[in-house]
């Protein structure tokens, strides 16, 4: 949750060397705790595109809004 934070907080000053840092930092983590719990983030990452790919709707303003 530190990681997320600190994303947060660079995303808001718009503060592009940290969001960089930040999502990295992340991606570790979750690695880390993929592996901790004997899964591969890759497959993490595949078996939430399939749900999400599926989704409809369109970004607004960097949001993405589900279509009803």
């Amino acid at each position: 949750m530190e990681e997320a934070g600190e994303v947060g907080r660079a995303v808001l000053k718009t503060d592009l060397p940290e969001i960089k840092d930040g999502i990295g930092d992340m991606v570790v983590v979750l690695t880390n705790l993929a592996e901790l719990y004997d899964l591969k983030i890759e497959n993490c990452i595949a078996s939430a595109y399939n749900v999400i790919s599926k989704r409809k709707g369109k970004m607004i303003n960097g949001t993405f809004v589900k279509n009803n």
